[in-house]
């Protein structure tokens, strides 16, 4: 396993969701996009880890998060959306 990978596998394991909430603008500016895109969804942790979907590595602006799950045995996505 890569060393950032298992940085992130310790990060994240054991953690509880603390909040989902719609990213701020300050924090859309903290990274450095532009307030025109749609602010995506933030997933806070119980350690204050915050979550959050990059259009791609470098971070060029929000991305789109999907989140994915079985209803009655049948596999459902459906796209996380901000505002």
């Amino acid at each position: 396993m890569a060393k950032q990978t298992e940085i992130t596998v310790a990060l994240l394991t054991g953690q509880k969701i603390k909040a989902v909430r719609v990213m701020t603008t300050a924090e859309m500016e903290e990274e450095g996009w532009d307030t025109y895109h749609e602010n995506p969804i933030v997933i806070v942790l119980e350690n204050g880890t915050r979550l959050y979907p990059m259009a791609d590595p470098e971070g060029n602006g929000p991305g789109c998060m999907i989140a994915s799950q079985d209803v009655n045995g049948e596999p459902h996505s459906y796209y996380v959306a901000g505002e």
